[in-house]
């Protein structure tokens, strides 16, 4: 069977709902597509890139109930229980600034945590691409926006892809 047939097969046999997510998985990478292109770093482009992974991920709570159990599964683990996953969230809050607590996590793409107080604005989080933020303990830390929004994209196509296996 060639690729095109091959992948038109999975399409036919997945569920709406994860048709749905995968939709809102392609706008999140045409967002970090624009991050990696622009020739100016645009704050707006960036904040734009965690909220449209923040939409991607509200998609797939609201749409979990009509998942195939296979795709339920392979999702959650990136959705649900994947600790990098939920210190991008944190980021998109301080985009929002959504502040729930005095400090917020971040993780890197190996998952080491980095406790950052509200007080780093989302001026600071998105001064550059790469900006250098102080901990909670007085430690700098670069953010690597690129490399961590890659890293989502990495994890969340691993998923998708795990959830179209039979």
């Amino acid at each position: 069977m060639r690729r095109g047939n091959t992948t038109q097969k999975l399409m036919d046999e997945s569920s709406n709902s994860l048709r749905g997510i995968e939709s809102y998985f392609e706008d999140f990478c045409l967002s970090i597509e624009r991050c990696r292109t622009a020739s100016v770093f645009h704050a707006a482009d960036w904040q734009d890139a965690y909220t449209r992974l923040a939409r991607l991920r509200e998609r797939y709570k609201a749409d979990e109930g009509g998942l195939l159990p296979f795709e339920r599964k392979a999702l959650s683990k990136v959705f649900e229980h994947d600790p990098f996953t939920q210190g991008m969230m944190q980021i998109r809050q301080v985009a929002e600034h959504i502040h729930r607590n005095d400090t917020f996590t971040v993780r890197t793409p190996g998952n080491a945590p980095v406790v950052l107080d509200t007080d780093s604005s989302a001026k600071a989080v998105f001064s550059s691409s790469t900006p250098t933020l102080i901990d909670t303990a007085g430690q700098p830390h670069r953010l690597d926006h690129l490399q961590m929004l890659q890293e989502m994209e990495r994890r969340m196509a691993k998923a998708i892809a795990k959830a179209h296996e039979l």
